[in-house]
């Protein structure tokens, strides 16, 4: 699982980590109104980029060892067939309303021509998403990796071009996304050409809707919960609140980066060893050193979040390294609810997800809505702490009544209180820079000698 994390999960995230490296270009061109208007057109375009997939992907990656051959192939060309049709629907009905759009985002129609461009990005970005699947299920770790690192360069160099050398502000950055796109697509078709053919199944498809569509609104709340903010930030405070924690959410999608690469491994690695004796010893395991991680990075993030905005921004965006410790612990939740969320999936009873998500979408917003009028900006911080803390506990223990495992949910607690207590008081307190790194390095120490005590390295190795 650890080289399957390191082959395809960190090449994956590492487009969340070409983003970090554009955060002085952004901090230094744009303001933070323009920062926030980028945001949110970006946050939409998300939000709608799901209903185009319909977590069709979760199906494929579910039946892919269960088809063979031709069948397989029928498969994978009916549901990527579907998803592009979904897609370039989802790309017109926006393009068609976008000025009412614009309207309804920012009070005013003068984004409709951003948010009809930003929006070809749909189709490209599920597609690109749907072969990227396929090349992982292949195992063909050189393919995967050259078209996602293509993509990420092409982007990051193409955006760079467009923003800095022909000076065409946000609409530049969504000129480099989509030819990136447009770009790498044609190799990740050539390359999964041979899980393709011209056949399509209705009754195949229906079956992948069956195993998809109860999971759609636990995806549509994960959505909400990590998008939602933008929305009530900017009607709510303003536009430049909205920029700094901005800012603040780029640099906090280091954890994202992990994120995406650990769902990457984890959710292949735990299908394939369901039929090990021992494979709840083996996630057991995986959930203590995901514990481990989670917390050690988002201290040491924290440690030094002041020298980072330092670095990377500009005086206008400091506020935002007060807002960096909570938003990197959110995000490190999700790893953790990554892993305990495993048993609607195993006992096909993926509805539980959904009802786990509706209601800590409904918590999120009401701490959000409060939150914002009587804590600032914090507020949009405690209230996606705080739905996630609830998010990971329902989906242990959901997971618990359907599939025991057997989580050591004591060491969670117990961990999510020490992390906390630090990061409260890293934002309250001025702490000299010494103590913080030798605080760091008794981190790195710990986490050192706690994996030579275990074997992890020869486990690694």
């Amino acid at each position: 699982m650890f080289k399957s994390f390191l082959v395809y999960g960190m090449t994956s995230g590492l487009s969340k980590f070409i983003s970090l490296l554009l955060i002085p270009i952004y901090t230094r061109v744009f303001t933070p109104d323009y920062v926030a208007r980028l945001d949110v057109i970006q946050s939409f375009i998300m939000i709608m980029a799901i209903f185009g997939v319909l977590q069709l992907e979760n199906s494929i990656q579910r039946y892919y060892y269960s088809y063979y051959n031709f069948l397989r192939k029928i498969m994978i060309s009916s549901t990527l067939l579907t998803v592009s049709f979904l897609s370039v629907l989802i790309l017109f009905l926006i393009v068609l309303f976008s000025e009412k759009i614009s309207f309804l985002l920012f009070k005013n129609f003068n984004n409709g021509y951003l948010i009809a461009i930003g929006a070809i990005i749909i189709p490209l970005f599920n597609i690109s998403s749907f072969n990227s699947i396929i090349l992982r299920y292949q195992k063909k770790s050189y393919l995967f990796a050259i078209t996602t690192l293509l993509q990420i360069l092409l982007g990051a160099l193409l955006t760079i071009y467009f923003v800095l050398s022909l000076e065409l502000g946000i609409i530049g950055v969504f000129y480099g996304q989509i030819l990136a796109y447009a770009l790498t697509i044609p190799i990740q078709i050539i390359s999964i050409k041979n899980d393709l053919t011209f056949g399509f199944s209705t009754r195949i498809l229906k079956k992948m809707f069956q195993f998809a569509v109860p999971q759609f609104p636990a995806r549509l709340g994960s959505v909400s919960n990590s998008y939602i903010s933008r929305f009530f930030i900017l009607g709510i405070l303003s536009a430049h609140h909205l920029g700094i924690y901005s800012v603040a959410l780029k640099f906090a999608s280091v954890m994202q980066i992990f994120l995406s690469a650990f769902i990457m491994t984890w959710i292949p690695y735990m299908y394939e060893n369901l039929k090990n004796k021992k494979h709840k010893d083996n996630f057991k395991q995986i959930f203590i050193y995901t514990l481990i991680f989670v917390n050690s990075i988002t201290i040491i993030i924290s440690l030094f979040s002041k020298e980072i905005f330092i670095l990377f921004t500009t005086e206008g965006f400091y506020e935002a390294q007060f807002l960096l410790p909570g938003l990197v612990y959110a995000n490190g939740l999700m790893i953790i609810k990554s892993v305990v969320d495993i048993g609607p999936m195993i006992v096909k009873k993926m509805i539980y997800s959904s009802y786990i998500f509706i209601v800590s979408g409904i918590i999120n917003v009401l701490i959000l809505y409060f939150g914002l009028i009587y804590f600032d900006l914090n507020g949009a911080v405690y209230s996606l702490v705080f739905a996630n803390l609830i998010l990971v506990f329902l989906n242990w223990y959901c997971t618990e009544k359907l599939y025991p495992i057997g989580f050591n949910f004591t060491f969670f607690i117990s961990l999510s209180f020490i992390t906390l207590t630090l990061i409260i008081l890293l934002t309250r307190f001025s702490i000299a820079f010494k103590y913080r790194f030798l605080i760091a390095l008794l981190i790195i120490l710990m986490l050192f000698l706690y994996m030579r005590k275990n074997n992890s390295f020869k486990l690694i190795l």
